[in-house]
């Protein structure tokens, strides 16, 4: 076992060692791939969202202060609400997980949320309560950030070209 594992690390270092990184994988260019990539990353985020977000309104005590401050601030938690209300309610496991996420992230930050719940979503945006708060704050701006990626990727991935045309 450890022959094998020295062996693979051997293999890495001699990669990096040998200069750039050739991007090619399966005979074919990686870079051809990046697009794809992305767009699988975007849809893990956003499902993510949905589940975490969708559960938000039905945390105990500060659910519905959130709620009402992101319709009121935050388009994009409130989407996130809106349609994963419906995820969470067709699939009873992904509300159980969002519960659990939110209430352990925001729990720390129950008693400011709901001493001003007028700022619920401020705080939750701009605070940092726990680690697992900080990954929700940066799962939240995930699907924006990798949509505009996939777009720039998409644009710019490698095309064939014909020079010569068939009828």
């Amino acid at each position: 076992m450890a022959e094998s594992i020295a062996v693979r690390w051997s293999t890495v270092y001699a990669a990096f060692a040998a200069g750039p990184v050739d991007w090619t994988c399966y005979g074919g260019n990686m870079r051809g791939y990046l697009h794809i990539i992305a767009l699988v990353l975007l849809g893990l985020t956003l499902l993510f969202d949905l589940v975490l977000w969708g559960a938000v309104p039905d945390l105990p005590e500060v659910g519905p202060l959130i709620a009402r401050s992101a319709h009121s601030e935050a388009i994009l938690a409130s989407t996130y609400m809106a349609l994963g209300g419906y995820l969470d309610a067709a699939i009873q496991a992904f509300h159980e997980l969002g519960m659990q996420l939110m209430g352990d992230a925001l729990s720390p930050g129950y008693a400011r949320i709901i001493e001003d719940p007028n700022v619920a979503m401020d705080l939750v945006l701009n605070s940092n309560f726990s680690r697992g708060h900080g990954w929700v704050k940066i799962l939240y701006w995930a699907p924006p950030i990798l949509l505009v990626l996939y777009a720039v990727l998409f644009a710019l991935r490698p095309k064939q070209v014909k020079l010569i045309r068939t009828r």
